[in-house]
């Protein structure tokens, strides 16, 4: 009695999605465990004693050794700061220990903004090497060009100010607009929306034109949003009708 032997080559693709969800998952697992024995072999090398205990911790791996905490960042450290923070008042630590292979220096900046006692290393191998804080860097002009649409903003009932190098117009500090150089012609415009997709929206129904028939149509658009947002603002601050 003979055996058949399946090869798979009649699986579809969309069979195959499955198993390919499985393997990351099993991968993403492995990743995880990998990370924690990193952590506990550096914090055991570096003063954690015997009682650390590994806890999960989504952007790399986390420990606890008493009031002690440790945070080994691995995914994007640079924006890991404020999930350490979050997950080190959960556990109520009173110290934390911050390990990163790069941003440490950023890290170490922006650790000392907080009450909490945070030490940030510089991981080399299995050695820890205290992280120097960066300089905070100089602050950005927008380009001369967009200032032109200062006025424009103004127009539109909204507050200009420039982030990092962007003339911005802000509605009760939500951003509503912002001035780009175009990537295809050189020239700066104004994009009218809350969020890329909005503005990338109000761009497919009115164009980027930047002559003044499209000035106004942004201008236009600004109002719009000026006023729903505070009819939003009104509306949230009205008390509550109790219809009983």
């Amino acid at each position: 009695m003979g055996f058949e032997y399946s090869t798979g080559a009649g699986l579809s693709p969309g069979s195959l999605q499955p198993i390919a969800s499985v393997a990351a998952m099993v991968d993403e697992t492995r990743r995880g465990q990998l990370l924690t024995i990193k952590l506990s072999a550096l914090a055991r090398d570096h003063g954690a004693s015997e009682d650390l205990e590994a806890v999960p911790f989504a952007l790399g791996a986390a420990a606890t050794d008493g009031v002690d905490g440790w945070v080994l960042l691995d995914d994007q450290p640079h924006r890991g700061l404020g999930p350490a923070l979050a997950w080190a008042v959960r556990s109520r630590v009173e110290r934390l220990q911050i390990l990163a292979e790069t941003a440490t220096g950023v890290l170490a900046r922006r650790a000392t903004a907080f009450r909490l006692p945070i030490e940030v290393w510089h991981v080399t191998d299995r050695a820890l090497l205290p992280a120097i804080a960066e300089a905070m860097p100089a602050p950005l002009d927008a380009p001369e060009a967009h200032d032109q649409f200062r006025s424009l903003i103004i127009d539109g009932g909204a507050v200009p100010a420039v982030e990092h190098g962007v003339l911005i117009g802000e509605v009760r500090g939500l951003e509503v607009c912002r001035v780009v150089t175009d990537e295809f012609t050189g020239a700066p415009r104004l994009e009218v929306g809350i969020g890329q997709h909005d503005r990338e929206a109000f761009q497919m129904l009115h164009g980027r034109a930047s002559d003044p028939a499209c000035q106004q149509v942004q201008k236009n658009g600004m109002d719009y949003l000026f006023d729903a947002l505070n009819q939003a603002v009104v509306l949230n601050t009205l008390p509550n009708q109790d219809n009983s």
